[in-house]
């Protein structure tokens, strides 16, 4: 009896197992399929149009020669009379150093070339004197030596009117050696007036051309010395220096923009690299000035071309080129073109193509090329 009710459990547990299997498998088939989403992307028209293509770099805005302005005298400066970006022109007043020790020692040496001219005009005065007793101890010798030939006058007399001679023959060349003296004097003292009165121009700082005042390095009450710039000065065109990829070819005449300050062209492309970077100069031909050493934003225009345009979210990029996506019996297709030139929006392509192409993202036209619906 016992035996007979196991096998009757386990009859029964083997049946619903088999019912739960069936019910499961029944599920199974009855629940949908997972569907592949479409990939849907919009359709264009090519149309005719322009393209200005362009490249954006940044420049460095200088001058073609910059002036540095030192003094030749040591000194405190007395006033600057200008300031940065400011305009100047040749011999124009820029700064003032102190020259009260200098004009001191003028007016003293002034004091000193009074008082040698009197003096010389002293010493001239003891000079007629001194020649004139001199006239009359020769005509005083001359008698006496006539009467002591004669036996008129004795030895001493004549030996005594020549030893007066003697003096005062003397103190002649010493008023002479004296007045030859005091002329070196004065012309020393006239010398040394026209050194300071030298140096003094140097207190006037001007201008040596004309140009815009760069940077003021010493302002008032600061020491100058020589060699050590007081300012500087800007002079020449103003260009605007910047360095470009190797894989872009810039030449001399292309148009450039500056965005808020004007137009202009290349001018040079310059022999040597810097940074490793071929450098470019661009010069504004009508606009206003840009303030030296500011970094700008210069905008070259590479190309223009004319012809089938395309929106650039048109274009897929491949290592064997650029494809445009077209329909073609029925299914989507990559089709090859040339980019002519484009803009931020939009590009010129060969061949011209006339009927719709796909837009999207590069990902979403490879799918529909791959198998997606458009």
């Amino acid at each position: 009896m016992r035996k007979i009710l196991t096998i009757a459990v386990v009859a029964a547990v083997v049946f619903a197992g088999i019912r739960l299997v069936k019910k499961r498998k029944a599920e199974m088939e009855a629940a949908s399929l997972p569907t592949i989403p479409s990939i849907i992307v919009k359709t264009v028209l090519p149309e005719k149009g322009n393209v200005t293509e362009t490249a954006l770099f940044t420049g460095k805005a200088l001058r073609e020669n910059t002036v540095l302005v030192s003094t030749k005298l040591s000194g405190y400066i007395d006033k600057v009379y200008v300031s940065e970006n400011q305009k100047v022109h040749k011999g124009m007043l820029l700064a003032k150093i102190d020259g009260s020790e200098i004009e001191s020692s003028i007016k003293q040496l002034r004091e000193n070339l009074k008082a040698a001219e009197k003096s010389l005009e002293a010493l001239k005065l003891s000079l007629k004197a001194a020649q004139t007793e001199k006239k009359f101890a020769e005509d005083k010798y001359k008698r006496i030596k006539a009467l002591y030939k004669a036996g008129g006058a004795s030895k001493e007399q004549l030996e005594g009117a020549e030893t007066e001679l003697k003096l005062k023959t003397i103190k002649v060349e010493s008023a002479q050696k004296a007045i030859e003296a005091k002329h070196n004097e004065i012309s020393g003292l006239k010398e040394a007036i026209k050194g300071k009165e030298s140096l003094l121009n140097y207190t006037t700082i001007t201008s040596p051309v004309n140009g815009i005042v760069g940077r003021v390095f010493i302002r008032e009450g600061n020491l100058a010395v020589p060699g050590k710039p007081i300012l500087s000065i800007l002079t020449g065109y103003e260009k605007i220096v910047f360095t470009f990829p190797d894989d872009i070819h810039l030449k001399p005449g292309q148009p450039v923009t500056i965005p808020k300050y004007g137009t202009g062209k290349v001018t040079k492309i310059y022999p040597e690299a810097e940074n490793g970077l071929p450098t470019a100069e661009a010069v504004l031909e009508n606009g206003k000035e840009i303030p030296q050493g500011s970094l700008i934003n210069v905008k070259v225009i590479l190309k223009k071309a004319q012809g089938t345009t395309v929106p650039l979210n048109a274009l897929v990029h491949r290592d064997n080129g650029t494809f445009v996506v077209v329909k073609e019996n029925g299914q989507s297709r990559l089709k090859k073109v040339t980019v002519v030139a484009e803009d931020d929006k939009k590009a010129v392509i060969k061949p011209s193509i006339n009927e719709p192409v796909a837009v999207g993202s590069e990902s979403k036209l490879i799918r529909i090329v791959a198998g997606g619906e458009e």
